[in-house]
């Protein structure tokens, strides 16, 4: 059901996590997982920053999702970027794709891929927005 509750305009319908990945230095790719997704929502943006960077490592990001009975599914979200460094490039964004619609279930695990060698990034700050879609909704079983 979607949101329509008129004392929220669109702004105030956004979730935003943020969460910082202390990445350490790989010559390899490497996996973290950013944020657990509390309630139903759509994916409709996301930025990066880097410090300690040298380098330029190719991040991405992924849903990972679980379903009982029928298994684990990684979804490529297809926005990916060449890591600069926050003090030559301040924040980037992501692009999550123009008119493309990211579909969010509870449970699931948004993740940041880098392939490439990280040979100093000491940590990666990201930021999503998630749109809630439902007036009603739970975190985790917790009506909020």
């Amino acid at each position: 059901m979607a949101i329509v509750n008129r004392d929220l305009d669109s702004s105030q319908q956004v979730l935003n996590f943020t969460s910082t990945v202390n990445v350490g230095t790989t010559f390899g790719g490497m996996t973290n997982g950013i944020a657990v997704i509390p309630c139903p929502g759509q994916l409709v943006g996301a930025g990066v920053a880097c410090m300690g960077l040298s380098g330029a490592p190719n991040l991405s990001l992924w849903i990972n999702r679980f379903v009982v009975g029928t298994g684990f599914t990684a979804i490529n979200v297809g926005a990916s970027l060449v890591a600069q460094a926050l003090g030559t490039s301040g924040g980037q964004t992501f692009n999550v794709g123009s008119g493309v619609t990211w579909s969010l279930q509870a449970g699931d695990v948004i993740c940041l891929a880098s392939a490439g060698a990280n040979t100093a990034i000491q940590a990666c700050t990201v930021t999503l927005a998630v749109k809630a879609l439902q007036d009603i909704k739970s975190s985790f079983g917790a009506s909020v």
